[in-house]
């Protein structure tokens, strides 16, 4: 008996042993390595990005597969048709983000093009617009002087035109290797996408295949940790899908009830700025402001009345969308308080931008469920008068 246990206390020594010394090694070749190893990861890196690019395609072509995968059997039947029911409901995913993203971009682009002409070719008449507004208030009669005489000067003339032809003939080199290099980056963009397509499309085919092969490495080399890594990914993959899902409900129907205000108010540039601030929207909190900025500009050069019913409009709007809807549509499902949202958003903002800003809100989301059920899986054997609730302060 005693032999046993002094075996297993040097086996269980050695494992320790062992395990310390891998340590050390790995941080060995960090520390007097780094430069190495830092190419190796950044050439790693860069093999992987079609295959992360592949991962997210193919999680957004899940959603969209799940609609057609759960009304599937209620058009089509038989053998044949289960057969062919994954490759059917892949293809109808596909074909259906394609013709979304084709829409934003057709109806968007022209807009953006047409909102862009109509702010250089009616900045003059709306600067007018804000002098004649600020002279007609006495008390700010002398800042509108002010903004007329710093305008005045600001002419186009041929000086500016000429500068950059001038630039184009004496750099032609220069010209044409910066060419060079943007159809170098199109290309390497175009072949990361067309990889990222295949590797999505092998992904979705055979998903519950490769799920269950991840369990089972999962569940033969980190046994230990087996379930609480599924309850992580379980709680990320509701939190990211309920935001992608809620985020551009929320944002079409911000879009309708603006353009349906615009039109009863009778708004000019109505369904362009419907259609602005719809897509800007889908950035969280900033994004709708953003939408807004640009249509009270546009219409500011048509009249400033307008423009200041405008902003009222989309105040009410908004306040309509933060208390009525937002929490409906996106709030519930992703269970966040507001404040941890805005951080998020800021975070999020000022490391990553905006894409930043669309990933840490569920990234947040996860996280604060996490916590949650940690907090009340370990108080669970607490008396609940020693427990504080959320939102009270502990007593003291």
């Amino acid at each position: 008996m005693k032999e046993e246990k002094k075996t297993k206390f040097q086996t269980l020594t050695g494992n320790v042993y062992f395990r310390l010394g891998l340590t050390v090694f790995i941080l060995y070749l960090l520390t007097y390595y780094w430069s190495r190893m830092e190419k190796v990861l950044v050439m790693f890196g860069n093999a992987m990005v079609p295959l992360i690019v592949g991962g997210i395609i193919a999680y957004a072509v899940n959603i969209l597969m799940g609609f057609f995968e759960k009304n599937y059997d209620r058009v089509l039947r038989g053998r044949r048709a289960q057969r062919a029911k994954r490759t059917v409901c892949i293809i109808c995913a596909y074909l259906l983000l394609v013709l979304i993203i084709a829409g934003i971009i057709g109806i968007l682009v022209p807009q953006l093009s047409t909102c862009v002409s109509l702010l250089i070719a009616r900045s003059g008449a709306a600067i007018d617009q804000v002098v004649h507004l600020l002279k007609s208030v006495p008390a700010l009669a002398k800042y509108g002087a002010m903004l007329e005489q710093s305008v005045s000067g600001m002419q186009l003339n041929g000086e500016l035109v000429q500068k950059a032809i001038h630039i184009l003939q004496s750099g032609n080199i220069g010209w044409l290797d910066n060419v060079t290099g943007v159809l170098q980056k199109v290309t390497g963009v175009a072949a990361t996408l067309f990889i990222g397509l295949f590797f999505s499309f092998y992904l979705l085919s055979g998903k519950e295949k490769y799920g269950s092969q991840f369990r089972r490495v999962v569940h033969t080399y980190c046994p230990v940790a087996e379930s609480k890594l599924f309850e992580v990914l379980d709680v990320l993959n509701n939190s990211f899908r309920s935001f992608i899902v809620g985020q551009v409900k929320d944002a079409c129907v911000l879009g309708i009830m603006l353009a349906i205000a615009m039109m009863i108010f009778r708004m000019p540039y109505a369904g362009m700025i419907a259609v602005i601030v719809t897509v800007l929207a889908l950035v969280p909190i900033v994004g709708a402001l953003i939408g807004a900025v640009v249509g009270f500009v546009l219409i500011l050069s048509v009249s400033v009345t307008k423009a200041i019913v405008f902003l009222i409009l989309f105040l009410v709007v908004q306040q309509i969308d933060n208390n009525v809807t937002y929490p409906r549509i996106v709030g519930g499902s992703i269970g966040l308080p507001g404040i941890w949202v805005l951080a998020a958003v800021t975070i999020g903002g000022s490391a990553f931008g905006i894409l930043g800003m669309l990933f840490f809100i569920p990234l947040f989301s996860a996280i604060y469920k996490l916590v949650q059920a940690d907090i009340r899986r370990r108080n669970s054997g607490c008396r609940k008068a020693d427990v504080p609730e959320e939102g009270t302060a502990p007593v003291k």
